[in-house]
Order: structure tokens, then sequence, then C-alpha cells
């Protein structure tokens, strides 16, 4: 059937049809439309002069036919019609002609509100929003109002949104029923216009009204780190009232644990969300995959087998985590050298030509066996479609050629890449590491130099010249200036903790020394701090512990270079 009779037809049905059932129900009422036959002409002869490329004929045939039979179906089609031809005024237009000719229609009051935030009139949506709350049921107003910062979230002044919503919400802000949603809605949309303090401080009142709304800490989560010091004591205030706390709230709150460098603590909340929600795939997912990063090969492995067995029958709905999770076992696999293990979960991906993870770790497998040209030219073929996925690719290959003994030629090609990428960070940084790995710490120096002027926020940067520095027992008070700073950025990242005390170490200060490091150990048990901490440990007198914080190093990473050369050069042992 042609879509313009599909239309008209429509009309004569009733809206729903009655469910089918054992007992009878009675008949419904029938519809009763106003469409005569004038009026279907009118319709079809619309639709017609649409087909025949004449919008704006069609467009007002229909505006007229919606006013004239105050059909709700025919003003959105009219809607419909101005926003194909894309023109925003005309179906600005008929949305207000479907809310003038019924005003408390909450689809005709929400499509206007979509199109006045569409077309940026955001001054006409206060006194609109707040009609349309008075409209919606009390049981309904809570979940309306929480949907509300999408609704703004692509608007040119984010401000601007924020100060009239609150002003809309203002009656809702009085009610206990809708208080916690209207402040925590109001907490997004200050997080979206850029500005955390307000966010912060609608979230607080939220968590005020109730201590366990969700979607206020969801902005608090977001918004922790040392920028916002006072995020995190809003997230903690809700986790100890919601029990069990949202999986989503956790989720975030790691992630930005995760951002400052804080994983041991990251991977404690993920460990307690698996544990009072285990049917909870994401947590899984999340968790084994920090644990693959930290080098818990065994428990990381049992984490992603319960994420997939958890999405097996809906796998269709989790591509992109079970894809992951297939990518994470596979390289388990390689680091263990179970070479048909990982080609067993290589296998189960699919082919993705715009993704270039399962192409990098295609080509890992084949350099595994030998073929590593081979693998060179699977990752140079995937086709990069912007400078940032050819970077992507370029750092690939890098990747590739240093896990496979090429260093020097990995070194050429990021040569190449900063020379044709100048003012990409993460290039530049891999190249002045490069440079460290091949001995020329002048071309190191330089390199991180120009970073930081280039990049004042690229705090790594910091940290690596600062810890070089220490580390060559030179430069210690520019060094320890340099790793302050970087601190600035992650002021709980162990690791830059762990250069901070490597540094005061090395300056003398060795009971300050051994209190950084030992708090380093504590957030990240890694065979490097375990190094310096058991190398100040010594130099203090205390050798028995210096030994266990080796042993202890040792069950983390028994090859650690730092480790053995550090406790052979003390003891004269080789462990």
């Amino acid at each position: 059937m042609k879509p313009a009779l599909c239309l008209a037809l429509a009309l004569l049905l009733p809206l729903s049809n009655p469910a089918v059932s054992a007992t009878p129900e009675p008949p419904e009422p029938p519809y009763r439309s106003s469409l005569d036959a004038p009026l279907f002409y009118q319709i079809l002869l619309g639709e017609l002069y649409l087909r025949a490329g004449d919008a704006s004929t069609g467009y007002a045939l229909m505006l007229d036919a919606a006013r004239r039979t105050h059909e709700p179906r025919l003003f959105k089609r009219a809607v419909d019609i101005a926003l194909e031809a894309r023109e925003g005024d005309a179906a600005l237009e008929a949305a207000r002609a479907w809310r003038k000719d019924q005003p408390h229609s909450l689809a005709a009051g929400r499509l206007l509100l979509q199109l006045l935030v569409a077309l940026n009139r955001i001054e006409e949506t206060e006194p609109l929003l707040r009609e349309l709350l008075e409209d919606i049921a009390p049981s309904e107003r809570a979940s309306a109002i929480a949907s509300i910062p999408a609704l703004f979230a692509n608007v040119r002044s984010g401000r601007d949104a924020a100060e009239r919503v609150t002003r809309a919400l203002a009656d809702a802000l009085r009610q206990p029923e809708t208080a916690p949603a209207a402040h925590a809605a109001i907490a997004r949309l200050w997080l979206q216009a850029g500005d955390a303090s307000a966010a912060l401080e609608a979230t607080r009142r939220a968590l005020d009204h109730d201590p366990r709304s969700e979607a206020a800490a969801l902005v608090a989560a977001e918004l922790v780190g040392p920028e916002q010091p006072t995020a995190e004591a809003l997230v903690e205030r809700y986790l100890s009232a919601a029990q069990p706390p949202s999986t989503s709230v956790l989720l975030t709150y790691t992630q930005s644990l995760i951002r400052q460098g804080r994983r041991a603590e990251a991977m404690q909340w993920l460990e307690r969300a698996t544990r009072e929600a285990p049917q909870q795939a994401q947590a899984w997912l999340a968790l084994g995959l920090l644990q693959a990063d930290e080098g818990l090969a065994r428990a990381a492995h049992a984490s992603l087998e319960r994420y997939l067995a958890l999405t097996e029958a809906e796998a269709a709905r989790h591509p992109g985590g079970r894809n992951t999770a297939l990518m994470a076992l596979a390289r388990l696999a390689l680091r263990s050298g179970q070479i048909e293990e990982a080609q067993r979960w290589v296998a189960q991906l699919p082919e993705d030509a715009e993704s270039l993870q399962p192409v990098t770790l295609k080509a890992s497998l084949l350099a595994a066996q030998g073929k590593l040209d081979e693998a060179r030219r699977l990752i140079q073929s995937w086709p990069a479609a912007s400078a940032e996925q050819e970077v992507a690719r370029l750092m690939a290959e890098v990747r590739l050629l240093q896990d496979h003994g090429q260093p020097a030629e990995a070194f050429r090609l990021l040569e190449e890449g900063v020379n044709r990428w100048p003012d990409d960070p993460d290039l530049r940084y891999e190249l002045a590491l490069a440079a460290e790995r091949r001995g020329d710490l002048a071309r190191m120096e330089r390199e991180l130099r120009t970073l930081i002027e280039r990049h004042p926020r690229f705090h790594h940067a910091y940290n690596a010249l600062g810890y070089s520095m220490a580390e060559r027992n030179v430069n210690l008070d520019e060094a320890r200036q340099l790793i302050l700073k970087a601190l600035e950025f992650a002021p709980k990242d162990p690791l830059i903790l762990d250069s901070l005390g490597w540094v005061e170490y090395r300056l003398g200060n060795l009971s300050r020394a051994r209190e950084i490091l030992e708090g380093a150990f504590a957030a990240m048990p890694d065979a490097e701090i375990a190094a310096h901490l058991g190398e100040v440990l010594w130099a203090l007198g205390d050798r028995e512990q210096a030994r266990r914080v080796w042993e202890a190093g040792a069950r983390i990473n028994p090859n650690n270079a730092t480790l053995t050369a550090t406790r052979k050069r003390l003891t004269g042992e080789k462990p």
C-alpha cells in the first residue's frame, strides 16, 4: 500500500486494539474521526505534493487539515514534513499550533520543547517546561525531571540552560517527592555547562534530601579528582547510604580512581561490586580488565569468563564488551605463550574493519609465530579515516616492533610520526621514552621539555623527566619540582609518588622517602616500587624488612630488571 494511503486509512482505525484473551472483553467505543471525504482528499493531496517535491504545499495542506480536524497525528505529520525539508521555523509553527489546539497534550508539549532546544531558543523553554511539569501526574514527575538534562545536553549555552531549568524547577525543588530528582538534574546540567563547583553544590543538596540518589552520586563520581576534592566525600556519602550501591556509580567512581593512578582502591571497589551484585556483568568486565593490567592473570581470566557467561544469552546487546573481553583473554594467553588458546579467543571475534584493536591482536599472534613482516603488513593495511586513526595505527606498529625485538625500527617510526604530527603529545612522549631506552638521554630530555612547553597539563612528562634526573642523581632540586608538578594533576598516583620517594632518597631524606614509598606500595603493589622501598629500608638499616619487601615484589613480577639489579647490588646475592 502507498505511504499516503496508509496514513489516510490509519486515521480511520482505532489507536489501539484490545488484547486477545479467553474471556471476551467489552468492545471499545468506536474511534470517532472527523475525517470526511474532502479532508481525506486534502491529506492525500498533501502527500502527493510532498512526493512530487513540493514540501511547502504539502506542509500547508497537512497543517490546515490538522487544525480543522484537531487530529494529533496530522499535527505530528506536519512537523515531520517540515523537518524532512529542513525548515525548522515551519516545524516550530506546526508544533505551536498543536500545543495551542491541545494545551494539555503532553505529546504536543514535549515535541515543542524538543524543537525549541534543537533550534537553540532556550529562553522559550522555561515557561513551557514549567507548564509540562504541572500537567504530568505527580507520581511521574520525578522520572520526567530526571530526563531533562539529556534534552539539553548539546545546547550552545549550557549555563543559560542550567539557569532556566533551575527556575522552571522552582516548585519541584520545594516538594519532598521531587526535590532529590530536581537537584540531581540541576547538578547534571551544571556539569554539562562545565561548572563543576555548581554541579557539586547541587549534588550535595540532592544527597541532603536523599542520600541514596543515584543520579546525584553519578555526577560526583565523574568529578572525583584533585581539582574537586569535595566530590569524593559526596560519593562516599552515597556509598555508605545505598545498600547495595548502584553498579553504575561504582563503575564511574572506579574509572575516576584509575585516572588518578589509584588502581588498588579501584580494584577493591570493583571486587565489592561483584560481591554485592554478582549478576551485574559490567562490573566483572571492568574488574577483569583491571586485573589483567595488574598482571593478575588467573583472577583476570576468571572475571572475564564470568562476564562472557553472564552476557552469553543476550550477546547481541553487548557486542563491544564481549569483544573487549575476548581480546583481553587472548592477550593473557599470548603473555603466557599459549598460542593455541589465544587463537581460540581471537577466532570468536567478529570481522570488524572499523576497529584497530582486533587487527593489532591478530598481528601479535602472527608475530608470536615468527611472522613479523606479515604482522606489520596487516596493521599497515588497516584503513585509517583520520589523522587520529593514523597515529593510532603507527603506535600499534611501534608497539609490535618493540615487543618483538626491533627497537631501532620502532624508533625510526616514532621519529617519522613526530615529524608528521609534531603536536601529538602521546607520540612525542613515546619518542622520549624510546630515546631513553637507547641511552640517548639528551634526546629524551629535549623531547620531554618540548612536550611540557607545548602541553603543560601533560603530567606524565613532568614525572618522566623528574624521575630520570633522580635515577641519574642529577639536578635533584629540579627533579623534585617536576615531580611535585606532576602530583598537582594526579596527587594520589602511586607511580608519581614512587618518583617523589626516590628523589627524596637521593636528597638524603630517608625517613620521608620511606613514608612516601610505603604509601605508594600499599596503594599499588608493584615490583619497581618494591625495589625502591627495599633500598630505602636497607639504607635505614632495616634489612630484614627490606628483604621482605623485595620478596613481595618478586612474587608480583620476578623478572623486573630494577628489582633484580637492586637486590644483587646491595646484597651480592642473585635472587
